[in-house]
């Protein structure tokens, strides 16, 4: 006897005892061909079923009957793939599986999953349910009526992935989690703990309420440290961390990574040599992180990553990861020799640009002093960083000190500089270049000697006029010029010619 005869019949009322008979009958060939031919009947069968369903008429008609019941159930399923239709009380078991997938705040069917489910409910409970809203209602009662070992019994019989399932039971409330095979598989994986190390981290979680998966992880970095706990230590020290380091997962693994008690109380006291964690000091100031600390937390961190990347359905924060991750040691190199012909000629050009002169060597080694003392400073200052939990900059923004930079600010502190460069400068419009080669440049047309070049230039860049360049041939230190003097004698002369 085929298995579709064997089912016609069954779904005709025919019980066991009777197919089992039926099976050597001498028409068994008889029926398989009008089966085939979809007019087999009751009446063909010669025999009365003993638990008969309804009049019979053929399997053409049988079948027809069915779609239409089929067509029915599809009505009624095709409304059943909302979100309010995910029974609460198997919801974690059918997210276990990816049934359900989180949608906000909700949980919603994946693809057809919701059709399937139902239509698995109505076979599992041997009878039909009513049609409509009504019906998937009494199907959610019924598994929430089959209590925790009945809606197991249920998930196994119909969901092969169910089987392989870790399933951990909550010791205070009885019920039970469900970690899908492929989800603990890829965390032993990342984290090289096991599945004991999972049902104690999931429980744990429960309890804290964080993700089961930093838990574990950040356990598996502290039993590597020699520094770990009971797993609900660490829970706790994931979920302090999350609370103190702006809900980041990231923050509070590397938070609970490190954490001693010993060091933190030290810490609280003001001892010196403790300090506050990488977490810690990653959150409000990176820059203030030593290098040994960036060591740990680029090692930490490696394990973290992995889990990210571990095909499980733990989601970190990318912005937040990649931060972590990629922050590094960054160690200003002081660079403090300056060539004769590198800063300090820059140095003495400008001099002589903006001052009309050069500089003696007692000036030129005060701004080589001051530009490497410059550059000291600015090694001992961390490069800026913006820290994505916060938005706030820290560091220092500014590059490393130039010559040209340090020769303007060292000529622009001294008193000369004050003297020269004045209202009339800053009226001017002209840079201090310009400023100071406009007066110099008329000085030289007028005055042989490079001191009264110099002094007369820069009586005219204190009164912001040329005619003060020429006045200045007037005073005593002018009067000195050779060139003043020829001219003298030769206005001389010329006023002797002309009596």
């Amino acid at each position: 006897m085929s298995e579709k005869l064997e089912r016609w019949l069954n779904e005709n009322g025919y019980d066991t005892n009777q197919i089992t008979a039926l099976a050597s009958s001498p028409d068994l060939k008889i029926w398989e061909q009008n089966l085939a031919n979809g007019s087999l009947t009751i009446d063909d069968i010669t025999q009365t079923p003993n638990t008969p369903v309804g009049e019979q008429t053929n399997t053409a008609q049988n079948e027809t009957e069915q779609g239409e019941k089929e067509e029915e159930k599809s009505k009624l399923w095709d409304r059943s793939g909302s979100t309010s239709t995910v029974p609460a009380m198997i919801s974690r078991e059918l997210k276990e599986v990816g049934l359900v997938e989180q949608d906000g705040d909700q949980l919603k069917w994946t693809g057809d999953n919701a059709q399937q489910f139902f239509l698995n409910v109505a076979a599992y409970a041997g009878k039909p349910f009513s049609n409509g809203e009504q019906g998937i209602n009494e199907a959610i009662d019924y598994i929430n009526e089959l209590g925790a070992v009945g809606r197991e019994a249920f998930m196994e019989e119909f969901y092969d992935t169910y089987e392989d399932a870790l399933r951990v039971i909550m010791p205070q409330s009885g019920a039970s989690r469900v970690i899908n095979q492929k989800e603990w598989q890829s965390v032993i994986n990342a984290t090289g703990m096991s599945k004991g190390d999972i049902a104690k981290a999931v429980r744990a979680s429960t309890r804290q309420g964080m993700d089961w998966r930093v838990i574990l992880t950040a356990h598996a970095a502290r039993e590597e440290a020699g520094i770990a706990g009971t797993m609900s230590d660490t829970a706790g020290l994931v979920a302090e961390g999350h609370r103190k380091l702006g809900g980041s997962y990231e923050l509070a693994y590397l938070f609970a990574s490190e954490w001693e008690k010993e060091n933190a109380e030290a810490y609280r006291r003001g001892e010196a040599g403790a300090t506050q964690t990488t977490a810690e000091l990653m959150f409000v100031d990176p820059t203030q992180l030593t290098e040994e600390q960036v060591n740990f937390k680029d090692g930490a961190m490696k394990r973290y990553t992995d889990l990210a990347n571990s095909g499980s359905s733990f989601s970190s924060n990318e912005e937040y990861l990649n931060f972590v991750s990629n922050y590094g040691y960054s160690e200003r190199t002081p660079e403090v020799a300056v060539s004769e012909g590198g800063a300090r000629e820059t140095f003495r050009d400008l001099y002589q640009a903006l001052f009309l002169t050069t500089p003696d060597d007692d000036t030129l080694n005060d701004f080589q002093q001051n530009f490497e003392e410059d550059i000291a400073d600015w090694s001992q200052r961390k490069n800026a960083t913006v820290t994505p939990w916060t938005g706030q900059m820290q560091g220092d923004m500014y590059a490393r000190p130039t010559a040209d930079d340090a020769a303007l600010g060292f000529l622009q502190d001294t008193d000369l500089y004050q003297d020269l460069f004045g209202e009339e400068y800053q009226k001017s419009g002209l840079t201090q270049e310009q400023y100071a080669a406009r007066f110099g440049n008329f000085a030289l047309g007028v005055y042989d000697n490079p001191n009264i070049v110099r002094e007369a230039g820069r009586a005219g860049m204190r009164s912001g006029n040329l005619s003060d360049v020429g006045g200045f041939g007037a005073t005593a230190l002018g009067a000195q010029d050779e060139n003043q003097q020829r001219m003298m004698r030769q206005a001389i002369d010329v006023l002797r010619n002309t009596q």
